[in-house]
């Protein structure tokens, strides 16, 4: 976990080093920008570098040097419109935009006039039908639920094990049941709706729907009747419910922990087994493949009249077994 902490801090830094609008070394590169919510997610970091990764291969396709910057917008949806329309005029060719929360219905409606002056978006990490885009590149939700029927499956092998559902929330500790459909939805997107949630969840008689901040501080705070529980399964709903990296307790009657989401950090949960599986989205992919449809667009003879490319990725599954490739991706990812 050392080698992973030293890479993530290694990435950030070397981020939060770029300024809002680095110039590009050659003037007669495509200009490309990344504009990614902050500077500070190993998420954010891994999708750039994807984006990177991609910019380079295609340089011989092309013919052209391709450069990408990254700029953050500092956790603000205005903010990231205002870039993109900056960046059009400074003579960027497009944009591959991973959106601040409850940003792209706002970069939807700048699309249709940047792509008319010739400034293409590509957007990743959000699914999104929209006619002037370049494309979209997200996770497919229902692969990413059928990945945690499977995981279930397999670690109850074969018994019908009972969940406990955690979900973040930084507000007061919160006991759900499902008629709170509304809230559920909340806090289960962008990986699944609460149709998919209810579906998997709702035939195994959950023990516990509950949502909170940190479960080092509610398995404390809760260690009796935690330990009261027989045969039973934890499901994180989110990997902030485990960013302080707290151990999790061992428990003989608990037969299986899976985290939706992950942080490159949870190689310690992996390797010690405290985790049975991360389900999670292929970040690095999103960055690739954006950047691969956004020089795509902007290479093509009639770049308006080019259809949008909507891809959608299978979740990536780290478990103890496939450890080394784990840290061996957020290796790459976070270089």
């Amino acid at each position: 976990m050392k080698a992973i902490k030293r890479i993530l801090y290694c990435a950030l830094s070397a981020a939060t080093c770029i300024s809002t609008f680095a110039e590009v070394k050659d003037a007669n590169a495509v200009k490309l920008a990344f504009l990614a919510p902050n500077y500070i997610s190993s998420q954010n970091a891994a999708a750039f570098n994807g984006a990177k990764g991609s910019a380079t291969e295609l340089q011989a396709r092309f013919g052209k040097k391709i450069e990408i910057q990254f700029i953050s917008a500092e956790d603000s949806a205005e903010k990231q419109i205002g870039q993109l329309e900056s960046l059009y005029l400074q003579g960027y060719a497009g944009a591959v935009v991973l959106p601040v929360k409850n940003a792209k219905n706002n970069i939807s409606a700048a699309a249709q006039t940047l792509a008319e002056n010739g400034f293409f978006i590509s957007i990743v990490g959000e699914e999104i039908n929209v006619k002037h885009i370049a494309g979209c590149v997200a996770t497919d939700s229902n692969k990413f639920a059928q990945a945690l029927r499977e995981q279930i499956s397999k670690l109850s092998r074969g018994a019908k094990i009972r969940p406990v559902c955690y979900f973040y929330t930084t507000g007061e500790k919160q006991e759900l049941d499902f008629s709170e459909q509304k809230l559920l939805t909340e806090y289960l997107a962008p990986h699944f709706s609460f149709k998919q949630f209810t579906d998997i969840v709702q035939p195994l008689n959950p023990l516990k729907l509950i949502a909170f901040e940190y479960y080092s501080v509610y398995a404390e705070q809760n260690k009796t009747e935690i330990a009261r529980y027989d045969n039973y399964g934890e499901i994180f709903f989110s990997p902030k419910l485990l960013a302080d990296i707290a151990p999790i307790k061992k428990d003989t009657d608990r037969h299986y922990a899976i985290c939706i989401g992950v942080l490159p950090q949870f190689e310690f949960f992996l390797s010690s087994g405290m985790l049975d599986a991360c389900i999670y989205d292929d970040f690095y992919g999103w960055g690739y493949i954006g950047t691969r449809i956004l020089l795509e667009k902007i290479h093509a003879p009639k770049p308006a009249e080019t259809p949008p490319q909507t891809k959608l990725l299978p979740p990536l599954v780290a478990t103890p077994e496939n450890l080394k490739m784990f840290v061996d991706d957020w290796k790459k990812w976070l270089k």
